[in-house]
């Protein structure tokens, strides 16, 4: 009867009376008479002191669907896009952590409001999230408004936990992602919004921040499973720039935003290294 040991240390005449009885497990002996037991010659003080540890040790208690739910996120390994239905579907459950992934469109096709959206939500389920926004679409009215619609009370600590910064440079930008790397706090999520505004430059020195930034991008995601998104502009680089062919390696899935005037905004899978299958255009 290996569940009497170590605090549950029982005398000799006690283990000899529930080898006669049969009781071989916790169960056995939870479910018996202590009384028809003590008839058998065990102290009934005793059985009722091993009975009471054992219920604290193997009682189910009654916990929260909230709670699980909270803890379940965070141990996960798969981050929801917001977008439980459609894209969540497409991409097999979310974005995995130590995934790069890259939203590209042309303007007004929703990338950055998919962005934000994931990021509040993510910061709402206590995942820490940094922000480069170059375009200031992150701002704390636009937190609290999705925060409210995700029925979810605004709180200073969910507020702390999205730090946004807005770079001068690519090389800003290389040492704020490198400082996210060595940090003690690491981001769960680092969106960038928009790329292409530090890739416009087809300078030299250009590309080699770009080179360096790809790398300090694909080293967060790897080693400390951040999840990676970042926008890009479409229209902002033409199909032949060496530095959007020198980036076309960095992301492991690429999602392209469509709008249209009738059936609103939709997304096509077009690279995508973990899935059977790309998408046909979807809507969002």
């Amino acid at each position: 009867m290996a569940f009497l040991r170590g605090a549950l240390e029982a005398s000799d005449a006690v283990k000899e009376c529930l080898a006669k009885a049969g009781v071989k497990t916790p169960v056995d002996f939870l479910l018996a008479d202590l009384e028809a037991l003590a008839h058998e010659g065990c102290s009934y003080r005793e059985l009722e002191a091993l009975k009471k540890v054992l219920w604290a040790q193997h009682v189910a208690l009654p916990v929260a669907g909230d709670a699980l739910y909270r803890e379940a996120l965070k141990t996960s390994f798969v981050f929801s896009t917001s977008y439980p239905n459609r894209m969540d579907a497409a991409l097999e459950g979310g974005v995995l952590r130590g995934e790069v992934v890259e939203i590209c469109g042309g303007p007004g096709t929703g990338k950055s409001l998919f962005c934000t959206r994931m990021a509040v939500r993510l910061a709402a389920s206590g995942r820490r999230v940094l922000y480069v926004d170059t375009a200031a679409v992150l701002t704390p009215a636009v937190v609290v408004r999705q925060l409210q619609d995700l029925g979810e009370e605004v709180t200073e600590e969910i507020l702390q936990r999205v730090s946004v910064c807005r770079p001068p440079d690519t090389w800003a930008l290389v040492g704020r992602v490198t400082d996210a790397l060595t940090s003690d706090a690491a981001p769960h999520l680092l969106v960038i919004d928009a790329l292409t505004v530090f890739m416009l430059s087809s300078s030299t020195a250009e590309m080699g921040s770009i080179w360096q930034l790809s790398s300090a991008v694909r080293t967060l995601a790897n080693k400390r499973r951040c999840a990676v998104l970042l926008v890009m502009h479409q229209h902002d680089l033409p199909a032949g720039n060496v530095l959007r062919r020198m980036w076309q390696h960095v992301p492991h899935i690429r999602i392209v935003f469509t709008a249209d005037p009738d059936t609103g905004t939709s997304f096509r899978i077009v690279k995508a290294t973990r899935l059977a299958e790309w998408s046909d255009s979807k809507p969002l």
